[in-house]
């Protein structure tokens, strides 16, 4: 196999395509500022973040955030498209660009296939490991050497480690100065325990480790973190720093007591990145594949849904922010990519719903969430703002009268559009039904520059393919369905819907939504539903109705607790056919609401105590027997940590059962919205670095713990 010849930096169309490349390595040392360069494009150290540039065919400058590039690195760039760039083994970015092939790299490697299995690997291999500062070689390290650990600020230790049988137990390594312990890593029937008694901190991170099977812990100490990794994935995060020590033993209590198991090998690192981390395990490298890309239009994407069509292909759906990567009101289009091969290669963003309009008047249509009916077409859902209104603004009422739009003179006159928002120029009349000289159209005019204007409310609007995604219909309006006169904002639960398929219900379609209390201060949670394909559209009982919180009833009109607001949501439905809703909230934990009659109305509210609660989107889908969640769980200060959690689905619903759920930190920094589908082998999830794209990720079920 050739290596690609040389030229500039090109994108190709804004598609992402899989074309030949070699992966070229370099080795990096701290203080070196620039890492490779090739004709068009170089790759340079900012800080401790990998910058990517070049200036053909026009600009590019992708800052690769979360790298944390202290000491000795490998860095390896995959020159086919896209552009795939690993640290230290494992993908850190991927960029819709073909480069031309480095002039300054210090080795390659050709790849014989171009499947990203084939690129990790190679990537992988031409990688080195972290070097220990010291390697276990006994059970407990020499004084000189704990006592060098001990005066480090920054540092990590790897054990690898297992018990000799089930729900065996013990310490993994434990340390302590003058006397007293500073740090204990203990197993048992539960998972992992870690405690600092001298900082007050313990960390718990539950899981199958105690199953006789090897593991890789790691706990790192530095910027302002402990962490905990299990098998090189990111489990447990608190603020604080790393213990003093004058004494470390290895597979034992202080005391003496032995594991019940074994340490194999480890050691004690200076400070190592996720990278690193994972590099110590061995553990798979997750695909970060561009779908909606910033660059080369500048264009923000935000907001991301997927969709698994039944005839196999993939469709996923983002905003596209024009300007600032900043909510309603903004100037704001919906964009779909589709792909039909489970994700390795995208076709190019086509606009499918949206209004041209100026940053001073903007239009925006957001919040995309999508659901496929029973006859195989594609329903998008969205919320469409007339210029410069958005969920705080927005007025009260739908904006109808019955079905038909209300339009506002600026002297306050009404008119009507009868039949609702215009499929096609429609006279416009008078509200009393006299003929006047306008003509309604679909058009930014109505929205907000034009002498007959919208009632400056938001609206919640569909488009329907029946082609698998690559024609759209007009948008029509549902809003005087759905929205209430006293609703000063309905919207969208972005992501996707589900249809039903078991019981009285099935064929069933259901998509999130929430809407505010009277003052637009706090949120309620529901979902619309259609019977009829998507014909029309109900919409449900909300999780507020009849709850009580903090020893108050809620009122879902006129509530004030931040502690009851329930508003971005998913839902799946149990092989029971039970619909169950997880719910962002103001709460540390994600609440949970169960449906017995199709998401027609909803049960007491629970919290599901192993999935921590940011105030960020979460994702849901259901797949054999199992149900699959995502959000980003930590902040960091950021949103961050990606994870996606696994859960028997009988234990969400039966009496006797609490929810077991196993996680995986798929992307351990920034990370904000995703949505996620069940494909034949795992997971397929587009997620958002907030300012920077949409990236598609495919997370095989094999990467979770066998289930017992």
């Amino acid at each position: 196999m050739a290596h690609l010849a040389w030229g500039s930096a090109t994108f190709i169309l804004g598609t992402t395509m899989i074309m030949p490349g070699n992966v070229w390595f370099s080795k990096w040392i701290g203080g070196a500022a620039t890492v490779m360069s090739g004709p068009g494009w170089t790759l340079e150290v900012d800080g401790d973040c990998l910058v990517f540039s070049g200036d053909k065919p026009g600009p590019f400058h992708y800052t690769i955030e979360d790298t944390r590039l202290r000491g000795e690195h490998t860095v390896a760039v995959y020159t086919g498209g896209p552009t795939r760039i690993f640290l230290d083994g494992y993908e850190v970015w991927s960029a819709p660009v073909t480069v031309g092939d480095p002039v300054d790299a210090d080795s390659s490697i050709e790849v014989p296939t171009n499947a990203y299995e084939d690129i990790a690997r190679l990537a992988k291999q031409g990688s080195e490991l972290p070097k220990a500062l010291v390697e276990f070689a006994a059970m407990e390290l020499n004084e000189r050497d704990a006592a060098r650990i001990g005066d480090l600020r920054e540092w990590a230790v790897h054990a690898r480690f297992r018990v000799r049988g089930k729900d065996q137990y013990g310490t993994v390594f434990a340390a302590q100065s003058q006397g007293k312990p500073t740090l204990t890593a203990f197993i048992d029937e539960g998972g992992i325990e870690v405690e600092l008694p001298a900082a007050a901190t313990r960390i718990e991170c539950a899981g199958p480790w105690s199953d006789g099977r090897w593991h890789d812990l790691v706990i790192a100490f530095g910027g302002g973190a402990i962490e905990v990794f299990l098998d090189g994935w990111l489990t447990g995060h608190v603020p604080g720093s790393a213990p003093h020590l004058d004494r470390f033993v290895v597979g034992q209590s202080l005391h003496g007591e032995r594991l019940m198991g074994e340490v194999s090998r480890g050691g004690i690192y200076p400070a190592l990145n996720d990278q690193q981390i994972a590099a110590l395990s061995g553990r798979r490298s997750v695909a970060q594949t561009p779908v909606f890309d910033r660059f080369p239009n500048g264009v923000f994407h935000r907001i991301p849904s997927l969709l698994h069509h039944s005839s196999g292909r993939l469709v996923a759906f983002a905003d596209a922010r024009h300007g600032l990567p900043n909510d309603s009101p903004n100037v704001t289009e919906i964009v779909v990519s589709v792909s039909d091969d489970e994700g390795a290669t995208w076709s190019a963003p086509r606009v499918i719903a949206g209004y041209p309009s100026s940053p001073s008047q903007p239009i925006s249509v957001t919040d995309p969430a999508c659901v496929e009916d029973a006859q195989g077409h594609i329903h998008l859902l969205f919320d469409l703002y007339p210029a410069g209104i958005g969920l705080l603004n927005s007025q009260p009422g739908h904006g109808h009268d019955g079905q038909d739009l209300l339009l506002q003179a600026k002297d306050g006159q009404e008119f009507l559009v009868p039949g609702g928002w215009p499929q096609r120029p429609t006279p416009v009349v008078t509200r009393s039904g006299e003929s006047t000289e306008f003509v309604a159209q679909a058009s930014p005019q109505i929205l907000g520059d034009g002498p007959l204007t919208v009632v400056p409310t938001g609206h919640i609007a569909i488009v329907t393919s029946s082609d698998r995604g690559e024609t759209w219909s007009s948008p029509r309006l549902l809003t005087a369905d759905v929205k209430d006169e006293w609703m000063t904002f309905l919207g969208i639960g972005p992501g996707a819907g589900i249809r039903l398929r078991h019981g009285d219900n099935a064929d069933r379609l259901l998509v999130p939504v929430y809407f505010s209390n009277e003052d637009a201060s706090q949120f309620s949670a529901a979902v619309i539903y259609s019977d009829d394909d998507g014909k029309t559209w109900q919409r449900s009982g909300s999780t507020n109705d009849a709850r009580a919180v903090e020893g108050k009833q809620v009122d879902p009109r006129r509530f004030t607790t931040p502690a009851a607001t329930m508003s971005e949501s998913a839902v799946v439905e149990l092989p029971d056919g039970d619909v169950v809703m997880f719910s962002r909230s103001q709460r540390p934990f994600v609440q949970r609401a169960v449906s017995r009659d199709g998401g027609l109305t909803w049960g007491e509210v629970t919290e599901e105590t192993q999935i921590s609660e940011i105030f960020c989107q979460p994702a849901a889908t259901a797949h054999e027997g199992f149900i699959y969640f995502a959000n980003a769980s930590r902040m960091l200060p950021y949103r961050g940590c990606g994870t996606l959690y696994r859960t028997d689905a009988q234990s969400l619903t039966r009496p006797d059962a609490k929810p077991n759920w196993v996680s995986l930190a798929i992307n351990p920094r920034h990370h904000g919205y995703q949505s996620i589908v069940a494909l034949e082998n795992g997971i397929g999830m587009v997620w958002e670095r907030e300012t920077a794209g949409v990236w598609f990720s495919f997370i095989p079920f094999s990467l979770f713990p066998a289930a017992e």
